[in-house]
């Protein structure tokens, strides 16, 4: 049996959404479904489970920041990929994309009709993809040579089966700290997913 995949697509801008679509829809079978809006739903939770991927253009519309965006999406969406489609071109803006939770960045200036294809496998796949020229800019490594304090804090509650907010709460650290940190324990462990995480840190006697 043939597994249905279904797409979101969110952008205010309607020639971006309706070529996302209309690229999503020529590279995919017709048991793959594409939904758009041109912002983000205010029922988005009641899709978990239910979207594969989500492509997000980071231009929204009254001001929304991809920034609060992308932790709200892997709140409600845990187990949905997610590329964002972006305006910018910056080591820094592009590190923060992916460090709060994103899969992919695709440069706007890139050809969409060239390269979301082989994004798209690429993240389904649990891979991270950049666009051209996002890729070649001069990253600088953030694989932590060991783990610190806070590190072991955020690696022991997610071991006990804590969320983000959780965490964060418990620690007395924001949302977007504890993203970075799990971001740093994917890297040290050499894992792909956030799901992986506990499973080889046990393997690797981290965890009592």
């Amino acid at each position: 049996m043939t597994k249905t995949l279904r797409f979101l697509v969110i952008s205010p801008n309607d020639l971006i959404r309706i070529g996302l679509c209309s690229l999503l829809k020529s590279n995919s079978s017709d048991h793959h479904q594409v939904i758009s809006y041109p912002a983000l739903p205010d029922n988005l939770g009641n899709y978990n489970l239910k979207i594969n991927l989500m492509l997000v253009d980071d231009h929204l519309s009254n001001n929304t920041s991809i920034h609060r965006v992308i932790p709200l999406i892997r709140h409600c969406c845990p187990g949905t990929r997610l590329i964002i489609i972006g305006s910018f071109l910056s080591v820094s803006y592009i590190q923060q994309i992916l460090d709060l939770g994103a899969d992919g960045y695709i440069y706007k200036k890139d050809s969409l009709e060239e390269y979301l294809n082989l994004a798209v496998k690429t993240v389904l796949s649990g891979r991270v993809f950049l666009s051209p020229r996002a890729s070649t800019l001069p990253y600088e490594s953030t694989e932590p040579r060991e783990l610190n304090q806070n590190d072991m804090k955020v690696l022991t509650l997610l071991a006990a089966g804590c969320n983000v907010q959780d965490i964060a709460r418990r620690l007395g650290l924001v949302d977007r700290s504890i993203y970075r940190i799990r971001t740093r324990l994917r890297d040290y462990l050499g894992v792909t997913n956030n799901k992986q995480i506990v499973d080889v840190a046990r393997r690797r006697n981290l965890l009592s």
